[in-house]
Parts: C-alpha cells; sequence; structure tokens
C-alpha cells in the first residue's frame, strides 16, 4: 500500500507539470482590426431627400489609418477626427436624391484591414415638390467633345419658399466650385470643366424656405482631339499694310510672305477689286510678294493669296484704311464721331450673311451661291435700317443688333449660349445639347448712351474676320484657324 506522503507529493508534480503545459499552449489576447459602430443613417432607414449626414465611430486598440468612404462604388472625402488615434468619427455631409444608397468605409489598424457597408433608402416626401429642375446639361447620356464640358441645370423656387438659400453641387463625387446666372427663384447652377473620357456622374441640391430637393444624373464623356495646323497647306505672314491699319493717300505698298513644305510657286495680291501683278523674292523658304499702286482715302479690301508647287492654296482677307489723317479708323472719325455709312453697311452685311447662313433667307429675293447656308429652303427676309444716321446712333437698335450677332457666333461656332440653355433649333457646329455658359461682352455704350469706339471696333472687326473665315476660309492674319469651323475647309475644322 502506498503511504499517503508519496501519494501527494506524486500528484503534486503531476498538478505542477500539468499546469507548466498548459501555460504553453494558451495563446495570449488575438490582435483584432478596427470594429465599426453607429453607423448614420442607420441601416435599412428611409430618410428624405437632401443633405444628409453619413457618419460611423471606428474604435482599434492602437492607431487608426487608411480611412476611405464610398457611396455606391463613388469615392467620398469624409471628415476624419476624435479623441485619439485610436477611436475615429469619419462624416460628411452630402446630397443625396431619392434612391437606395450602400456606404461602405474601411479602415485599417493594427496591420488588419476592416471595412462595413449598410444601406439606407431616399423616398421623397413631398415636400421637395416646390422646387424644380430641368434642362440638365450635358442633355444627351453620351456626348463627344473636344474641350471644357458645362455641367448643371436649371432651377425653379416656388415663389412661396422666396430665394434659395443653399446650393450644392457634386460631379464625380467632388463638391464644385459652380456658377449661378438668373434670378432668386428661376436660376441656372452650371460647371465648366475639362472631364476625362467615360462615365460621369452630376449631383445638385438645392434648398429653400425648409423645403429642399436633389438631382442627379449620369452621362459619358468622349474626348476628340482639337485640329491642328496642317504643313501642306501654306501659310501667310508679314500682311502689309497691317490689318485695320491706317495708310496716307498716294502710293501704298502691299505685300504678304509665304511658306510651305514645298515651294511657293504663286503669290496673288487683290486690292479692293483690282488684281495687282506683285514681285516674287524667295529668302530661304519664305518667299513674298509685293506690288504699289495709288489709293485716294477709303477703306479696302486686301486679298492675298499663296499657291505653293503642289497646287495647294491659302488666303488671306484684311482691311486697310487710307486717311491723311492717321488717328482714323475703318468705322470712327480720329474724333470718335462714327462713319455712319461705313458703319451702316458693315452691319448690314453682318446680319444679312446671317439671316442667308443660318435660315436661308435671301436679301435679294434670289439664292446667293457662293454663300453657304445650313437651311433647306428659302425666303426673302424683311428691309433693315440704318444704325447711324448724320453721325448719330440708334443706341437701342445698336445695341440689339450686335448683342444679336455676338450670340449667335458664339452658339454657331462653339454653342457658347447666352443663357446657358441648348438652342439646337439655331445652326451650330458644336454640339447642341452640350452649351457652354455665356461669356461676358464689352460695352458698346456707357450709361449715358455715347459710344465707345474701341468696343464697338473690335466686334465689328471680329465679327468681319469670323464670317470671312467661316465662309470662305480666309484667314484674317495669314496663320491656319482650324480650331474654328469654316466650310471652306470641312475636313479640318
Amino acid at each position: 500500500m502506498m503511504k499517503p506522503r508519496v501519494f501527494l507529493r506524486c500528484w503534486s508534480v503531476l498538478l505542477l507539470v500539468s499546469v507548466g503545459l498548459f501555460a504553453t499552449i494558451v495563446p495570449s489576447a488575438a490582435v483584432s482590426g478596427p470594429s465599426f459602430s453607429n453607423q448614420t443613417p442607420s441601416t435599412l432607414s428611409v430618410v428624405a431627400p437632401g443633405f444628409i449626414t453619413l457618419s460611423v465611430q471606428i474604435s482599434a486598440t492602437s492607431k487608426i489609418s487608411d480611412v476611405s468612404m464610398s457611396v455606391n462604388g463613388v469615392q467620398l472625402s469624409p471628415e476624419v477626427a476624435g479623441p485619439s488615434d485610436s477611436q475615429l468619427t469619419a462624416s460628411i455631409e452630402w446630397p443625396f436624391a431619392p434612391g437606395l444608397y450602400t456606404v461602405t468605409v474601411n479602415a485599417t489598424a493594427n496591420g488588419l484591414a476592416g471595412s462595413t457597408s449598410w444601406t439606407f433608402d431616399v423616398v421623397d416626401n413631398g415636400t421637395s415638390s416646390l422646387i424644380s429642375f430641368s434642362k440638365y446639361t450635358p442633355t444627351q447620356t453620351s456626348i463627344t467633345v473636344s474641350g471644357p464640358v458645362s455641367v448643371g441645370a436649371d432651377v425653379h423656387v416656388d415663389a412661396s419658399l422666396g430665394s434659395a438659400d443653399r446650393i450644392m453641387m457634386v460631379l464625380d463625387g467632388n463638391v464644385v466650385d459652380y456658377s449661378v446666372t438668373g434670378s432668386g427663384t428661376d436660376f441656372t447652377v452650371y460647371f465648366v470643366t475639362g472631364l476625362a473620357d467615360g462615365p460621369h456622374q452630376a449631383t445638385l441640391a438645392v434648398a429653400a424656405g425648409g423645403s429642399v430637393d436633389v438631382v442627379t444624373w449620369t452621362f459619358s464623356i468622349t474626348n476628340v482631339a482639337n485640329p491642328v495646323a496642317d504643313s501642306t497647306i501654306p501659310v501667310l505672314s508679314n500682311l502689309t499694310p497691317a490689318p485695320f491699319s491706317t495708310s496716307a493717300p498716294g502710293i501704298v505698298t502691299i505685300s504678304a510672305t509665304a511658306t510651305s513644305n514645298s515651294a511657293i510657286k504663286q503669290i496673288s495680291l487683290n486690292v479692293g477689286g483690282t488684281a495687282l501683278t506683285p514681285d516674287l523674292t524667295t529668302t530661304g523658304s519664305q518667299t513674298t510678294g509685293s506690288a504699289s499702286m495709288t489709293l485716294a482715302a477709303g477703306t479696302y479690301t486686301v486679298t492675298a493669296t499663296a499657291v505653293d508647287s503642289e497646287n495647294d492654296l491659302f488666303t488671306a482677307q484684311w482691311d486697310i484704311v487710307v486717311s491723311s489723317n492717321q488717328g482714323d479708323t475703318e468705322w470712327f472719325n480720329a474724333d470718335g464721331t462714327p462713319k455712319s455709312d461705313q458703319i451702316n453697311a458693315t452691319m448690314r452685311s453682318l446680319v444679312e450673311a446671317f439671316r442667308w447662313h443660318l435660315y436661308g433667307q435671301s436679301w435679294e429675293g434670289t439664292t446667293i451661291p457662293d454663300m453657304p447656308t445650313h437651311a433647306t429652303t428659302y425666303s426673302v427676309a424683311d428691309p433693315l435700317s440704318d444704325w447711324v444716321t448724320n453721325g448719330t446712333f440708334n443706341v437701342d437698335a445698336t445695341n440689339a443688333t450686335l448683342k444679336s450677332l455676338v450670340e449667335a457666333f458664339r452658339w454657331h461656332f462653339f454653342a457658347i449660349s447666352w443663357d446657358l440653355r441648348s438652342h439646337c433649333e439655331i445652326p451650330t457646329h458644336a454640339d447642341c445639347n452640350n452649351p457652354l455658359p455665356p461669356q461676358p461682352i464689352a460695352p458698346w455704350f456707357d450709361s449715358s448712351g455715347n459710344a465707345n469706339p474701341a468696343n464697338i471696333s473690335a466686334t465689328l472687326r471680329s465679327l468681319v474676320e469670323a464670317f470671312r473665315w467661316h465662309f470662305w476660309g480666309y484667314s484674317w492674319d495669314g496663320a491656319q484657324h482650324f480650331e474654328m469651323s469654316s466650310h471652306a475647309w470641312p475636313n479640318k475644322s
């Protein structure tokens, strides 16, 4: 029989061994990543459209890093703050239109990544009906552009709400610095920017008088390169006299220099309908054509055409003034008084040309074969009145005509809209469904009705130059301007 003392000693040894064994196989506390709580709005909750705060608390036993937040796959930039780097709250206020949204938040702690996702529903409660949106831009789901894009919408706020007191615009997950045109209750919100190829999403939220409404729309962009210079076509330079400059009456030298990828074989010069026979001189790759003629006081149109050995040609056309007073310009005398006949003739030709080009309205009652038109039917245009009589402007008529010409030109060339709305009823060489925002117009008259000769002259000159390029491909400075559409160069502009 075993003695009790021996048994107790053996048991004690066994117990010590067992305790030591277990101590070697029981692990320490497990390392864990971040945990998430207090998601807002709560999971499966239903909320009204508007400015909604998304938030979640993040906890860990060590420093938290790499916090990110997305909604339906769109990355946001939440504010991350907390009492410590292991206790944080990620939050952001964001505009939400009706729909189902899933928020995903990611974070890292202890070298382990963690995430949480929750879904909430935004349902229109009817209070937003006093705020409405229309005419979203871009208006097509897929557009091709060659430059900046205007993203925006028209907004109407019911008069009972007063003016809008808060606006937020989001593009591809980023709050943007928008612009506004219009009144307090009817206005357009827009943002102009370059966009990469692919899908894009815009959201616009407006609050007024306690009501909030939000709209979201999507579109896709395809960028195309702007036209570039064609080295196979001649270019002209050193136009003499300089465009719109003033020369003294008498013998005036007319000249232009041309270059191309092949030798220049001909330069023709024409002044006021009179063809000249220029002398040609070549230095290196440059050929200059020059001729002289006697000119009396007046305004003349000069045309220079260069032809290279491959029979490629290019034309420049510009106006010059001949006067004994160097202060005289094409449309104003040196003392600032308007040249009635010249201004009336220029404005009449611009209006008549535009009527024909856009609408097929003929000032002659017949078709104009040497002038392109977008119209398919033709009519007789209404007669025009003078804008200047005996040196005195009809200020209202001149303002109205110049404004309509400038706005129509900007729309026709670039789809720059005077009211940010689409005007597809007016032909344009740009995308009529993607209007660009209005651009400022320098005033032609002061508040007292006094003319600003410099601004009026600059406007008339730019209109004349743009028309000549657009209709016939005539350059105002001898350079190629394929960044602007031209019916003479349909495959290049």
